[in-house]
């Protein structure tokens, strides 16, 4: 065989094999095919094959299913080397409709002989496939046209995501203003982000320096921690030398990441030799020498002692954190980049609005004296 040849029966093979390993994975895919070529090849009977390439492309290769299924191959199933379950439902149907067809016949034409009885049940045999075929034949068309309507609607649906998303790049920055910039520009995504990286920094920091029950002493120095951060963003971007304003933003929003993991650190490692952590590695190393069957020598035991130790007192640390974060936005309502609600002024603007379905002089007065009311509150 020619190299030529062989690598375009490779491709062959190649191709074949990537058909069954979507059928049943890539792992298979080799036995299978190696399985299905060497039942044909018992076929011959120990007959030579005097043209490979043809024997191959012939009787080798091509997939010989039995059913309607894509799994089956000369009735085996190909994910599991057994018989074929649809095969075998389709040999069950046609024994089922050749002994009705022979018992209608025995009924409807009696005194036949049984040559011309054989000729009749194949005859109307013949005619119940040729009616099954062109059953299955309209069901495949139907299926076919249901398969283009729906792909149809897949295409359309993907047409109108476009537009949507087409639309939704096309649609200024809410904070800037600036065009296409697809609801929210970069520079004003990395100060938003900032905004909140910034909340968190001061939050750690405030939460191991200041005391939590004096809510105005919280605010001011989550005011003054707020602004050194800021400061210490900036002046890390400044020495970057970036010019661009959405790079800068992202500078300063990498620095304040920085500062914030280096707080949580810190305050770990503070937490970590507390009393709270005192308390809970002990606990811990209690109950792990109580179990001490559990282990085959006294390293062992230490080892894990030291390690359950290690555990509890970052537990601790970490959960004793959460709890001082979640007393610093208690005593911080209003968080960095957060507006609080001027709700007299709402009810003002609202008790002067009109009720839908009145008008006159009545109403407008009584949205006067509720306005004036919610003002005078």
């Amino acid at each position: 065989m020619k190299p030529g040849a062989q690598l375009w029966l490779a491709g062959l093979v190649r191709g074949e094999l990537d058909r069954i390993a979507d059928l049943v994975g890539l792992d298979r895919a080799a036995k299978v095919l190696a399985g299905r070529l060497e039942r044909r090849q018992g076929e011959l009977f120990g007959s030579p094959v005097t043209d490979p390439v043809a024997w191959i492309l012939g009787r080798g290769l091509p997939q010989r299913p039995g059913c309607w299924s894509v799994l089956c191959d000369d009735g085996r199933r190909m994910n599991t080397g057994l018989g074929c379950d649809s095969c075998e439902a389709v040999v069950g149907d046609r024994r089922e409709l050749r002994a009705r067809v022979r018992a209608e016949v025995a009924a409807e034409v009696a005194g036949l002989g049984s040559t011309e009885r054989r000729a009749e049940v194949e005859r109307r045999l013949n005619l119940g496939f040729l009616r099954q075929m062109a059953t299955d034949l309209i069901r495949l068309e139907r299926s076919d046209a249901e398969a283009a309507l729906r792909l149809e609607a897949v295409e359309r649906r993907r047409a109108e995501l476009a537009a949507e998303e087409a639309a939704r790049a096309s649609q200024p920055c809410e904070d800037c203003g600036v065009a296409d910039a697809g609801g929210l520009c970069l520079g004003c995504t990395a100060a938003r982000r900032l905004a909140e990286e910034v909340r968190r920094a001061v939050a750690v920091a405030v939460a191991m320096r200041a005391d939590l029950t004096d809510h105005q002493a919280v605010r001011e120095l989550s005011a003054r921690i707020e602004a050194d951060t800021l400061a210490s963003a900036t002046a890390a971007a400044d020495g970057q030398s970036v010019d661009d304003p959405a790079a800068r933003a992202f500078a300063r929003l990498f620095t304040v990441r920085q500062i914030h993991a280096q707080r949580t650190r810190r305050a770990l490692y503070r937490l970590e030799r507390g009393s709270v952590a005192d308390a809970a590695a002990e606990q811990a190393c209690w109950a792990t020498r109580r179990r001490t069957s559990q282990y085959a020598n006294v390293a062992d035991l230490t080892d894990a002692v030291a390690k359950a130790e290690t555990k509890a007192r970052a537990a601790a640390a970490r959960d004793l954190l959460d709890q001082l974060l979640a007393d610093v936005e208690r005593a911080l309502p209003s968080a960095v980049g957060q507006r609080q609600t001027d709700w007299a002024s709402v009810l003002s603007d609202l008790a002067d609005r009109p009720l839908r379905g009145e008008e006159g002089p009545a109403s407008v007065g009584f949205g006067q004296s509720v306005g004036a009311l919610v003002r005078a509150a």
